[in-house]
């Protein structure tokens, strides 16, 4: 479904937020004042996304969500109370209905109401509901936009201490998602034996040639969890290697096993969203001893 129709069913909705206009005593306790607060709110919210979509705004669908979730939690509270709205707050709910009609934001609370047809404070002939009381404010029902996860392809790089790069795949759903990534510096050098930092090869000492490598890689794939639309947390568990290798003087690999790891790694950071564009920060750790900062860039899409 796209934008335009989305926006157009909840448009609809709001215009049809009618109350029954049956006059009742004052003083019933119901905070009516917060309730057209509320109400205001969301014809706002809905001109200024219908705004945006005009002016060639993207608009994502995450915020039509939200503005049909706030309209189903007002519903929910209108529900027991429609037919009990004093002349005072119809005429307010009018006005901000005429507001929405109008398509002019205005704030209703800071001035005086302004003066309104008779014929919108005409009571409204009567009318069969299936549901008395919660017909005349709301639609029977609000039909939910589809929901399209949100997915991110980024360019990965591990930058400190040492680089190594490749790429992050997560897709974002509505309360959870996931991610995969891949980094390595792509080489790879066959060792013939072990040696020790200190110089020693078993019960010898080595000479080496001066050259060093290290070969590094790191895959993880873990949840995203989602906090608002532009922030999510990522973890994720993995296998990871760093091997560093010395070159002896007859031309021979040799690997340094105590400072070489290999195994299980985690990673933990968070993505940042504004538009298309998506910034991912973590911390990759490769037990005891190896950690590396990583930065990814990329792009969202749906």
């Amino acid at each position: 479904m796209n934008h335009g129709k989305i926006l157009f069913r909840v448009a609809l909705t709001v215009i049809l937020l009618q109350p029954a206009l049956t006059e009742t005593r004052a003083g019933d306790g119901v905070p009516w004042d917060q309730l057209l607060d509320r109400y205001e709110l969301v014809c706002k919210k809905s001109l200024e996304l219908n705004a945006m979509r005009n002016s060639g705004q993207y608009v994502p669908a995450r915020q039509i969500m939200d503005l049909v979730d706030e309209l189903e939690s007002l519903r929910s509270q209108l529900k027991s109370v429609s037919d009990k709205m004093p002349a005072s707050a119809r005429r307010r709910f009018e006005t901000i209905r005429q507001m929405y009609a109008d398509g002019v934001i205005s704030d209703t609370r800071a001035v005086p109401l302004p003066l309104i047809d008779a014929c919108l404070l005409t009571p409204k002939p009567a009318v069969t509901y299936d549901e008395p009381g919660i017909a005349p404010l709301f639609p029977a029902t609000i039909e939910h936009p589809v929901f399209r996860p949100e997915w991110s392809v980024a360019a990965s790089a591990a930058v400190v201490p040492e680089f190594s790069w490749g790429s992050m795949v997560s897709c974002t759903g509505r309360h959870l998602g996931g991610y995969l990534s891949f980094r390595s510096n792509y080489t790879y050098h066959q060792t013939v034996y072990d040696a020790l930092s200190d110089g020693s090869a078993g019960n010898s000492r080595i000479w080496t040639s001066g050259t060093s490598a290290t070969d590094r890689l790191f895959v993880t794939a873990g949840p995203v969890l989602p906090l608002t639309r532009w922030l999510s947390l990522f973890g994720g568990l993995g296998y990871g290697y760093r091997t560093l290798c010395w070159e002896d003087t007859d031309g021979q690999w040799m690997k340094v096993t105590d400072t070489s790891r290999s195994g299980l790694c985690t990673e933990l950071g968070a993505t940042f969203r504004y538009s298309w564009l998506c910034l991912s920060l973590s911390w990759l750790t490769l037990p005891p001893t190896h950690g590396a900062a990583t930065i990814s860039v990329g792009f969202n899409f749906r």
